[in-house]
């Protein structure tokens, strides 16, 4: 038997987070910290990343007057 491809398992929707999500999530003094708490506390939510993104937030993180920016 044939399972159509439009089945719910191959709609499960997941949400790739852009870097500005990534350090929002993780500098609590961001100004978007609580938003994206918010949403990534949802039920069922699922996530996805990549090498480009984890990279990105890494470099952002790590730049030498980020914490004096904000």
């Amino acid at each position: 038997m044939c399972v159509p491809l439009w089945t719910k398992r191959a709609f499960e929707l997941r949400h790739l987070l852009d870097v500005n999500v990534w350090v929002a999530l993780l500098d609590e003094a961001h100004v978007f910290h609580t938003q994206a708490l918010t949403f990534i506390q949802r039920k069922k939510l699922q996530i996805a990343t990549c090498p480009l993104v984890e990279n990105g937030v890494i470099r952002v993180l790590n730049l030498p007057g980020y914490g004096k920016l904000g």
